[in-house]
């Protein structure tokens, strides 16, 4: 790890970026070291340092903090990669021994993925590490626990010897995934103080086929593998790191989408540079009302944005709804100003826009998703959902506040305001005139 550190240190900031694209993949796992927030913070430092080194010789002073915070975060991201790429190592080289002694053709590791705490109940498994071409599609594999062979072994921590029979069998369905055939399988649960944290799997003997005494042995041999992995999945940074997070608590919350009619047509008449200069006053206005009546960003969408009411200081479910309620209607409003003030510099095609939001209420789980490299913390449940549609599903042709059936149900009698019912495809909203 020294010569690491020592080995960014003699690059400099240039040649720090050189030595992280030279730090390998591990093959035993899609451990990604660069993280898409954090790349973008040192994207932006080096441009600040560059700059900054160009000017007073106070400048130069920030420029050097600059370049010890950029160095700090480097090394930080290189020694979480490293540190683990050197856990996963260490695994698959000892199960790659055990395998060995059992004259087994392949094997891997599964991990629970539901928790990085050692005391939950998981309810799906992932490979932590496997051999073979077989493993770049197996790493993108959940294994069910309460439907699949390997969850029986974690959950009843009894070895087993099988051999796939019905083409229906979970293990038959992922070697047509991975275009394998597996003819016999021994399956040790690997136990750490009396806790199930995953299994080893050995498959297709060579010289023969499994037996007991196989399965004996391959449990005594398992014993040091089983204290390497419960280091491995107790922290959770490195389950992090692999893409797989723990399940956050469940929250209510009020989910609300903004969308702007007929933006896309602005194209045809407006400078795309124009474009983006309006689209960012937009976002601009609609953010800050929503910020203040204590709302988060989710995302943007095009010209649309995904806000969460409720989250942080755990609001009681009144409170952010009328919160969400006030805000809307300030929205509208303001956009109806910002669309006046458009109108009037000549931007053509800026009469036709409307704002629509769509809001719905429930409950929800915090939730990293995406692409493992680029995963974000969202919220995902089905008022989510439901507060998209009834943004899509809202009038066109008018700016419009529209709401779900969750929505108007949940607001107290005080709270509930006069609505008009539109009919939908799929559900009837409810518009706020």
């Amino acid at each position: 790890m020294n010569d690491l550190v020592n080995l960014i240190t003699s690059f400099g900031a240039v040649g720090t970026a050189v030595a992280i694209a030279a730090v390998p993949v591990v093959s035993g796992a899609a451990v990604y070291v660069t993280r898409m927030g954090s790349q973008a913070k040192i994207d932006s430092l080096e441009s600040e340092v560059d700059k900054l080194k160009q000017n007073s010789d106070d400048d130069k002073i920030k420029a050097q903090q600059k370049y010890d915070e950029l160095l700090e975060r480097y090394t930080e991201m290189l020694r979480s990669g490293a540190l683990i790429e050197t856990q996963i190592n260490k695994i698959k080289s000892e199960i790659a021994d055990v395998a060995a002694r059992l004259d087994a053709s392949d094997y891997s590791v599964l991990v629970p993925a539901a928790s990085t705490d050692l005391g939950a109940s998981p309810d799906h498994l992932v490979f932590l590490c496997a051999s073979g071409p077989q493993w770049a599609r197996l790493k993108y594999i959940s294994v069910p626990i309460n439907t699949s062979l390997s969850g029986e072994v974690f959950s009843t921590g009894t070895a087993t010897i099988a051999a796939p029979t019905l083409p229906t069998t979970f293990a038959n369905r992922t070697d047509k995934i991975i275009d394998y055939k597996t003819n016999q399988t021994l399956s040790v649960c690997l136990k750490y103080r009396n806790q199930s944290v995953g299994v080893a799997q050995f498959l297709n003997k060579r010289s023969g086929r499994f037996d007991s005494a196989d399965a004996e042995m391959a449990q005594a041999l398992c014993a040091p593998l089983a204290i390497r992995v419960a280091d491995f999945v107790s922290d959770p940074k490195a389950m992090i790191e692999l893409g797989y997070a723990p399940q956050k608590d469940k929250l209510h919350i009020t989910a609300m989408f903004v969308d702007l009619s007929n933006f896309a047509h602005l194209f045809n008449t407006i400078d795309a540079g124009i474009i983006t200069r309006l689209l960012n006053e937009y976002f601009q206005e609609i953010c800050t009302i929503a910020l203040s009546h204590n709302a988060v960003v989710d995302q943007y969408i095009g010209d649309g944005i995904f806000f969460v009411f409720g989250l942080g200081q755990r609001q009681q479910q009144q409170q952010h709804l009328t919160e969400a309620m006030k805000a809307a209607a300030e929205m509208r409003d303001a956009f109806e100003n910002l669309k006046r003030r458009w109108v009037t510099l000549g931007y053509n095609g800026t009469e036709a826009l409307f704002i629509r939001l769509g809001l719905s209420c429930g409950v929800v789980s915090r939730a990293e998703i995406g692409h493992m490299q680029f995963r974000r913390l969202t919220v995902i449940g089905s008022s989510v959902n439901i507060a998209s549609h009834v943004c899509q599903a809202a009038p066109r042709d008018r700016n419009t506040i529209c709401f779900s059936q969750e929505m108007l149900d949940a607001l107290d009698d005080l709270q509930k305001p006069k609505v008009v019912p539109i009919n939908t495809s799929v559900a009837t909203i409810f518009e706020l005139p």
